[in-house]
């Protein structure tokens, strides 16, 4: 089994000082497609030995992931004393090992563990795991602030909702989501935003969350080609957002993306428009870098399709709006488009 799961197309695993380590976080199914019952049937045995108490807290462990920091189960458990002795039932146990001592950091010895958790945990009552979920985000809030709590807000939302708690989840997939379209990662923000689609439009969401939900979800189809879907996400952006509430740089940004989407289905008299809207908008604040930047990107779409003249258009607007903004170097594409 480890020579086929070292040595085959997916490589799973490696040795590291003389020990076996697979390497990917598997989900349940995975587990299953790879590794033989008899296999997860030994995982399953260490976890059920341990004494109830460690058990409780290497399920809440292993909801994070391969790897968390102790800080967590702190806040989750409330009580150090409790953390502090599973910790070491499970470091005898050779079920966790320390990563990073200095910040209290620990990981499974073999990323099985946490994907039987899961399983073991889909096999009791949804009344007895909910908790368990909320826990895990109970500890992760404790632990995380600013920017360590921004990283980790795709898995805290995924916790609320596993605990049902859908509402509160939504502004923690929101910022996850924003954050995966700053690290020019659309495809994975589009594939978070689809899991809460069909759950958006509900009472319990609050109208300037949908709102943001949209904008988001818009921005991304349209940045991975998925440009029906982008256009409604957007549209109902722009006609739901009160602009006195609103994000002042997320309208320019909506518009400019619907003028792309118009240019691309050959609608230019549409185009026109929301690009004049965008333009306009942008003015107002007094960012002439992202008219710029708008001009030029409106040109590479021009020239793509073939339409020289306006291209030429768009780049000398551009290149004009760059002098005035004090930027007469190479036009660098930003997030605003």
């Amino acid at each position: 089994l480890l020579y086929r799961l070292r040595h085959g197309d997916d490589g799973l695993v490696e040795e590291v000082d003389g020990e076996w380590h697979i390497q990917e976080q598997l989900t349940p199914e995975r587990v299953r497609a790879l590794v033989p019952d008899a296999l997860e049937a030994v995982v399953r045995g260490r976890i059920e030995a341990l004494d109830d108490d460690t058990r409780a807290i290497l399920e809440q462990a292993a909801l994070v992931g391969v790897e968390f920091d102790v800080d967590v189960l702190d806040g989750a458990v409330e009580d150090a004393a409790r953390v502090e002795r599973a910790m070491a039932v499970m470091e005898e146990a050779r079920l966790i090992r320390p990563v990073n001592e200095e910040v209290d950091r620990y990981r499974f010895w073999s990323a099985l563990v946490p994907p039987v958790v899961r399983r073991m945990l889909s096999e009791r009552p949804e009344v007895e795991v909910r908790p368990v979920h909320r826990a895990v985000v109970n500890g992760m809030l404790r632990a995380y602030r600013g920017d360590r709590r921004r990283r980790r807000a795709l898995g805290i939302a995924e916790h609320l909702r596993e605990a049902g708690e859908f509402a509160l989840s939504v502004p923690f997939t929101l910022a996850g989501c924003e954050r995966l379209l700053h690290l020019q990662l659309p495809d994975r923000a589009r594939l978070q935003l689809a899991e809460i689609r069909d759950r958006i439009d509900g009472p319990e969401v609050e109208e300037e969350q949908r709102a943001t939900f949209h904008f988001l979800y818009g921005m991304a189809c349209e940045a991975t080609g998925h440009l029906e879907e982008g256009f409604e996400a957007l549209t109902r952006f722009v006609e739901s957002t009160d602009p006195a509430r609103a994000d002042p740089r997320n309208l320019p940004r909506a518009y400019a993306r619907l003028s792309r989407i118009h240019q691309a289905r050959g609608e230019y008299d549409r185009a026109r428009y929301c690009f004049g809207v965008a333009t306009q908008l942008l003015e107002d604040l007094g960012d002439l870098h992202s008219v710029a930047f708008l001009q030029d990107s409106m040109a590479e779409l021009a020239f793509e399709q073939g339409l020289l003249n306006a291209a030429r258009g768009h780049l000398q607007a551009a290149e004009t709006l760059a002098r005035r903004a004090g930027n007469e170097g190479a036009l660098v594409r930003t997030a605003v488009l």
